[in-house]
């Protein structure tokens, strides 16, 4: 036997519309005065953090990070829920605000220590080597200054600090003798600070190179000057310039020079203007003119 399909009629579907519409309406209703009441709650005191602690040796710091922190949680997310919840923290926000607010941090973490209590530690970039201008001050070079002997900003110009990956994050104080290795080069642009002064890889490579003829050669070095991205120049301190090619390995410069120096080409480089190392394997040297 065939069942009759039932038919409802239009009163019929209306009502149930209208019980549907009823229905969602109490659900949206109920679920906003659910989060109505979360957010109302989380505004109270007793669910926002009240105290942040900031470990770090140098007590300006730890003031500015405190108050930066402090600055970043004021407020609310649209309005509802505040920044500073208990329940939730922009942890990997804040942490980026500090390391890009302040470049001589390198690595900022935020966790938290108790119910109402943010801890931030962190950690300062420490410096390797001086970045000071674009090129080699003239005086610098003319003057043959031993660096042992004399170092101010009138001889070597405005040094910045650069840490281990090649990143420039603070003005340098006034250094006597020969504390880090000196770099020049042109920048992206005009600030040095929160700059890269070449790539971290290559930064590497030519800081072992630098210490590598402190260690081995007699001259010692004053300055590594990035002309451009074929050539550098190396300053020692006898008021010798060495040409070097920008693509050749350290390692490979460093056997050149320390044979160079071992042999009687050069008896008296202190007569020598520059050595000229671009050109394959061999060695171009221009003496001073006598006249």
């Amino acid at each position: 036997m065939i069942q009759r399909q039932k038919f409802r009629t239009k009163q019929a579907r209306k009502r149930e519309r209208v019980r549907l519409a009823i229905k969602a309406t109490s659900i949206l209703f109920g679920i906003s005065f659910f989060l109505g009441l979360i957010a109302y709650g989380s505004h109270t005191e007793h669910l926002r953090y009240k105290d942040i602690h900031v470990q770090t040796e140098s007590s300006p710091l730890r003031e500015e990070l405190a108050s930066v922190i402090t600055t970043e949680l004021q407020g609310s997310y649209y309005g509802i829920w505040p920044k500073d919840s208990v329940f939730l923290v922009p942890q990997d926000y804040v942490e980026e605000v500090l390391e890009t607010k302040f470049p001589r941090i390198d690595h900022a973490q935020i966790k938290r220590t108790g119910l109402y209590t943010l801890s931030v530690s962190v950690e300062e970039r420490i410096p390797v080597a001086l970045w000071c201008g674009d090129v080699v001050p003239p005086i610098a070079h003319a003057q043959r200054v031993d660096t042992g002997e004399q170092d101010s900003s009138d001889v070597w110009g405005t040094c910045y600090l650069v840490d281990k990956k090649g990143y420039i994050y603070a003005r340098a104080p006034l250094f006597s003798g020969n504390v880090f290795p000196r770099y020049y080069g042109s920048l992206s642009h005009g600030e040095p600070i929160a700059q890269q002064y070449i790539p971290e890889e290559e930064f590497i490579v030519w800081q072992q190179f630098y210490t590598s003829l402190e260690d081995t050669n007699g001259s010692v070095p004053q300055a590594l000057l990035f002309v451009d991205e074929r050539d550098i120049e190396l300053y020692l301190s006898s008021g010798l310039r060495v040409l070097i090619p920008r693509k050749e390995s350290p390692e490979t410069i460093t056997r050149r020079l320390t044979a160079l120096f071992e042999s009687e080409h050069i008896q008296d480089v202190t007569k020598v203007e520059y050595i000229d190392l671009r050109f394959g394997t061999k060695a171009f040297v221009k003496y001073l003119s006598t006249e």
